[in-house]
């Protein structure tokens, strides 16, 4: 974030949230904006993230060698159209020549709260901005409840973050190795929400001759998520949260939801978050096959072999 110039990136702010990509504008006007994403030399197409809200759930960011952002005419050039919109570059980890077995550990713990909240009426305040406008002879004070209702903070909790990864890497009779795995975990600030993320990053590479190496790369991993509507517009928790009555209870006396009076149509934000969460479960492998070979020192030919049968050529100055 911030250190790579021109580029946007924006979520929408639930765990897992989708990601939008933006760099240096867009390019069209009705077509996607989005930048390919290359992971490990392989193009990452749109079909290839189903189910996916953010692209970049893809590869662990502990994982991450290199990050490369491209956009120029080198880049398109290379990619074809499909780099308009730029390029985005990542080189998960590998192991190197001559170590010795390493182990490693990652883990952080954090929490995430809302920034700003808005100041919204009470149930006094609500009742005596009632009272002000109709009078205290007016029959719309009979509707009145008196309740003091804060649905902000019905709807809302402090979230929690947990990620931990472990790897082993090394080298050794022109083998070079990385294995990692990683756990995360992130509870959202909207109650009920939650992302879950379990992956598995191999890396192998053979330095078969002086000139040519083969590599393999594998990639496992399954996303468990628990999603609330917060960008759909009048239905979600968020906007019914905000223009609710304060002087109405949760629940109705005889325990069912209680609907709330504008207009008649709004759904209750405490029904919602209990009785419409999205769960939802994807898993995804992806997996390559490389041989490189070395031409000249400064120029070397490499071809991917992917699980779709498409293969890859890049040539590299």
């Amino acid at each position: 974030s911030g250190k790579v110039a021109g580029v946007q990136i924006t979520t929408d702010g639930s765990p897992g949230g989708g990601a939008s990509i933006s760099i240096r504008g867009g390019s069209s006007l009705s077509a996607s904006n989005a930048p390919l994403i290359i992971i490990d030399g392989v193009p990452i197409e749109s079909r290839d993230v189903s189910g996916s809200r953010n692209p970049l759930n893809l590869v662990n960011p502990n994982d991450i060698e290199t990050f490369t952002v491209l956009k120029d005419a080198s880049a398109t050039a290379i990619y074809g159209s499909r780099a308009s919109n730029g390029v985005v570059i990542i080189t998960t980890k590998k192991g190197k020549a001559g170590d010795d077995l390493k182990l490693s550990y990652n883990g952080s713990v954090g929490v995430s709260t809302t920034a700003n909240r808005l100041e919204v009426l009470d149930g006094d305040e609500y009742r005596a901005l009632i009272t002000d406008r109709f009078g205290a002879d007016s029959d719309n004070l009979t509707l009145l409840g008196e309740a003091n209702t804060d649905w902000q903070d019905e709807i809302l909790q402090q979230g929690n973050i947990q990620n931990y990864q472990m790897g082993i890497s090394g080298g050794a009779n022109n083998v070079r190795y990385y294995l990692s795995g990683t756990y995360f975990d992130q509870e959202g600030i909207i109650r009920n929400s939650n992302f879950e993320r379990f992956s598995v990053t191999s890396n192998i590479d053979l330095q078969a001759t002086e000139k040519l190496k083969f590599g393999l790369n594998l990639f496992a991993q399954r996303e468990n998520s628990d999603r609330i509507p917060t960008q759909s517009g009048n239905r979600d928790v968020i906007s019914i949260a905000l223009r609710a009555e304060p002087d109405l209870n949760i629940l109705r006396e005889d325990g069912s939801y209680q609907r709330l009076r504008l207009n008649d149509v709004l759904d209750n934000p405490i029904a919602i978050l209990n009785e419409r969460t999205e769960q939802q479960s994807n898993d995804r492998f992806r997996g390559g096959l490389f041989a490189e070979y070395e031409i000249l020192p400064s120029l070397s030919v490499k071809s991917f072999l992917v699980p779709s049968k498409k293969r890859v050529l890049v040539i590299r100055l």
